[in-house]
């Protein structure tokens, strides 16, 4: 397996707790449900540059104090309601988006997050393909990649260490290649944990093809000599599964200085 060496970045995200629903859109309006007393969260392929008012319902950055502006938030202001709302992207691209006001369903199923992509993205198989390591440069900056489809997912995996937890947050899958994205958090409390990246394998035969860290010791929560979660990145061959997933990891104890 090849190797790519990247420095250690810093990447927030929030947990979501299911996957989103995809909206693809064109030159026509497409429809958006939204419920009444919810924020429903709207990702976007690219940054926004700006955005139609409204006073039916309030359009807001997700976190105003650590802005992302492909990320924003859909409160309705009134129980029941519907009105146009337009996004102009940094690259030129409207997504003309039609929300319409539901009641909310305590008990009921609920959509509150959609990721807004150009129709382009839609049909993986009239995207060109690109490499591995465009792939994985682009799951670090978590972009959208034409011809790949990209899911954010929050499922429980086993990590093949105890102590350590693992989940499954994205995937991109295309036609020649799948990435996956793990979130690894330590959970001991006096031990450090080391990632074998060099020694990570998906399946036997191997078809991991690229992996990278954003970091490769998991500290203790407690410790201040780093963070206890890491994210994780792997392109593999499009066969693989992610359950196939082994992430070799060393425990060791820490010494905290004084």
């Amino acid at each position: 397996m090849r190797y790519l060496l990247v420095l250690i970045v810093a990447v927030c995200q929030s947990a979501v707790a299911k996957e989103a629903k995809d909206i693809f859109f064109g030159s026509a309006t497409e429809s958006i449900e939204v419920p009444f007393g919810e924020k429903t969260i709207l990702t976007f392929s690219h940054r926004v540059k700006s955005h139609t008012q409204s006073k039916s319902y309030l359009v807001k950055l997700d976190d105003e104090l650590d802005p992302d502006y492909r990320v924003f938030t859909v409160t309705p202001q009134f129980t029941t309601g519907t009105d146009k709302i337009s996004f102009t992207l940094e690259n030129g691209k409207v997504a003309r988006l039609r929300f319409k006001t539901i009641k909310n369903e305590e008990n009921g199923f609920m959509e509150l997050s959609y990721e807004i992509r150009p129709k382009a993205y839609q049909d993986v198989s009239k995207a060109p393909p690109i490499g591995e390591v465009e792939l994985l440069k682009a799951m670090i900056r978590d972009d959208a990649v034409a011809g790949y489809r990209r899911s954010v997912v929050n499922k429980s995996v086993s990590s093949g260490r105890k102590g350590v937890s693992s989940k499954l947050v994205r995937t991109y899958k295309g036609r020649n290649l799948h990435g996956y994205v793990f979130r690894l958090k330590n959970e001991l409390s006096r031990n450090k944990v080391e990632i074998d990246v060099k020694g990570l394998k998906v399946g036997d035969p191997n078809l991991a093809i690229l992996s990278q860290a954003d970091a490769m010791t998991l500290y203790p929560g407690k410790s201040k000599k780093g963070s206890s979660e890491s994210l994780v990145r792997i392109v593999a061959k499009p066969s693989t599964r992610f359950k196939a997933v082994r992430m070799p990891m060393t425990a060791k104890k820490v010494k905290e200085g004084k």
